[in-house]
């Protein structure tokens, strides 16, 4: 029983060690899709913490802030 658990318990560490971030690649181009972000940084649902037109990276801010935390675009 001891070997079993311990075996799970190794999986899920394993598991969570090996995950990569997602990935989307979206068939248009990139000026396109920075003109959606940066219409989605002028609008009401996020607001935006940080926005970088020559690297077209944008970091928002979603839901409460501190209780959600950032996601980068």
């Amino acid at each position: 029983m001891r070997k079993l658990i311990l075996l799970l318990t190794l999986l899920l560490a394993a598991s969570s060690a090996l995950a990569k971030p997602k990935t989307k690649t979206y068939p248009v181009s990139c000026a396109r899709v920075w003109k959606a972000v940066e219409a989605v940084a002028a609008g009401k649902d996020y607001s935006s913490s940080m926005l970088d037109d020559k690297r077209q990276k944008a970091q928002f801010v979603m839901g409460h802030g501190a209780w959600t935390g950032k996601r980068t675009l």
